[in-house]
Parts: C-alpha cells; structure tokens; sequence
C-alpha cells in the first residue's frame, strides 16, 4: 500500500505541471522577474530533529556532523541555519555557529537563514530560503542551485580575486583540472546547455553552465528519495522545485534543448 501511494503521489506532482499551467508560471517568471513562493520558514518540528551543538573543528574524522534523524532513505541534519539532507558517507562539520565543512560526499542544503558552507578550496554563501545541492569527489566541488527566493543567493568564491554568482538552475564545478572536471561532468548523464570552461591564473579551473533541475531529480540519489518521500515538507519541497525546473524550461527555452555532455 505504500509503494502505491508513493506511485500516486509523484504521478499527481507530475500532471500538475502540464501544459497551460506552465506557460502561466514561466509567464509570470520572465515578466516579473520573480521566483516561486519561499519555501516555508518554519523550523523543523522538533520530534523529527533536535539542534545539534557545535565545537571548534579539529580537522580529524571524530569530529563529525552526526545524523539525527532518518526518513525516505534520507539522513536529516539540523543546524542553526540551514538543514542538510544526504544519502550517507557524507562528511560535514560546523566550524562555528552558520559555518559549515563540507569535506567530502554530496549533501542537498535547505537555509533558513545565511549560511556559509567550506568545501575543499572552496567557499559558498547561501542566502535564506535557498535549496543547494553541493557535491565534493575527487577534489571536485559542484554547486548546483535548485531553488532560490531572491536573485542570486548563492555566491561561490574561488580566489581572493574570483567570486561566481550562481543564479537559480545554474551549476559551477570547480577544480584544479580542467580536464578532470569535464570528464566528471560527462560521467553523470546530466542534462546541461550553454556551458563554459576557463582556467584562473591562480591554478583554478572552473565550468560554469545552465543545469536541467528534472535531469538531476532523475539522475541524483539524494533528489529521488526527496520526491519518493511521503513527509509533507520533503513532498512541499519536491513540488517547488519541479515547478521551478518546469517554469525555468519554459521561460528560457530560447536557449535550447539541455542535453548531456558525451564528447
């Protein structure tokens, strides 16, 4: 009976996104210049999560960001900022309170307030009511973002000199190869358009490109077991971001079809 409901569920977030009413939202996107409705502020209910307390990071593996709570196949972490869902074998530590250590795996980051997340060599900013999928592999750091109230609430910053504005259904990979971070992104099967590499003088490579939000939901782990889940929030969430990647397709389908890098 589950896995029935679980089928009825997406199949209803699906025809809601059909035809004239996609045409309406990307309508209302390019006109207005607006996103969609903010992602509900409320905190996480407190009999799913609990705050977890920060120390100092020592940089060694005991100090760990635990998971408090697991639903759908998901590890939830609460922080003072921002909640962090992942698949697992994913390490994250709080440096102090709205700072964040993502030392390797991929984690989807909902924020609450500001938050500022380190990863590798890297660092990302992340307005309120903002939804991140940020990766770090192989010395690899992807930022994809999904889901924004406010134009360009996610800034990467690479160098003392270089600073990325990632707009919503944007994604940046960053690394010291370029060779190595194409070969990443061609590994994925991701649909993407309008991609552009270049390396920096500071020995950092970067390719920055439009990413299609439906190819991630159906191609990133994380992303299928948020829209498999029966929670409200995790459902609430699921449907944002499927209208925000419909609405995005149809507003800027001037630019082309989004299709995955296979040369």
């Amino acid at each position: 009976m589950k896995l029935f409901c679980r089928i009825i569920v997406v199949t209803e977030l699906l025809i809601t996104f059909s035809a004239p009413a996609l045409a309406q939202v990307a309508s209302s996107l390019t006109q207005n210049n607006l996103l969609l409705p903010a992602i509900a502020s409320s905190k996480p209910s407190i009999k799913e999560l609990r705050l977890i307390s920060y120390q100092p990071s020592h940089g060694n593996d005991e100090d760990i960001y635990v998971p408090v709570s697991m639903r759908a196949g998901l590890f939830t972490l609460a922080a003072n900022t921002a909640v962090l869902r992942h698949m697992g074998n994913t390490h994250v530590t709080m440096e102090e309170s709205g700072v964040l250590t993502l030392r390797h795996g991929e984690t989807l980051i909902f924020s609450s307030e500001p938050t500022t997340v380190n990863s590798g060599e890297y660092q990302l900013t992340i307005a309120a009511n903002a939804v991140v999928l940020l990766s770090n592999s192989d010395e690899i750091v992807t930022v994809r973002n999904l889901y924004e109230k406010t134009p360009y609430s996610v800034k990467v910053f690479v160098d003392s000199k270089s600073t990325v504005l990632l707009p919503v259904g944007k994604e940046v990979a960053l690394g010291r190869n370029m060779h190595d971070l194409i070969a990443a992104l061609k590994s994925d099967l991701i649909g993407r358009r309008s991609i552009r590499g270049y390396d920096l003088a500071s020995g950092h490579s970067i390719v920055q490109c439009d990413v299609s939000l439906m190819s991630l939901m159906q191609n990133e782990d994380v992303l299928k077991q948020l829209i498999l889940s029966i929670r409200k929030d995790d459902l609430r969430v699921a449907k944002q971001l499927i209208t925000t990647a419909a609405a995005l397709s149809q507003a800027t389908s001037n630019r082309g079809a989004y299709t995955p890098i296979i040369h």
